[in-house]
């Protein structure tokens, strides 16, 4: 992970995590892996956020990709669809989608270690 935002109703909201980590995965038989861990987030957020899920994908449309969670670290994410808009910008993967807070925007960038 690259980069993690939040925004509400348009405008970036401020939060600032010193640290950053994250992992995405998408598998050639359909299964996708998320994890996200912030830490060190400014008071006006809240706690540290360490969150997973695992489960199927498949793609909806040139940008758009739906994430079918069968298991994951928060119990109220299972059985639930997950609509992501992407995009691509020179290496980089752009995810953005909403939850019951904030709409975000995650900068993945491929890991340059992979073959694939």
């Amino acid at each position: 992970m690259v980069d993690f935002r939040t925004y509400d109703s348009g405008k970036d909201v401020t939060v600032h995590y010193s640290e950053k980590q994250g992992t995405l995965e998408y598998k050639t038989d359909g299964g996708v892996f998320a994890r996200i861990r912030l830490t060190s987030p400014d008071k006006n957020f809240g706690e540290p956020y360490d969150m997973w899920y695992e489960g199927s994908y498949h793609i909806e449309n040139d940008n758009t990709v739906v994430h079918s969670v069968s298991n994951s670290s928060d119990p109220d994410r299972i059985g639930k669809d997950l609509l992501r808009h992407f995009s691509f910008e020179e290496n980089d993967l752009i995810i953005t989608g909403k939850n019951d807070r904030f709409v975000f925007k995650i900068i993945w960038r491929k890991d340059q270690n992979l073959t694939n």
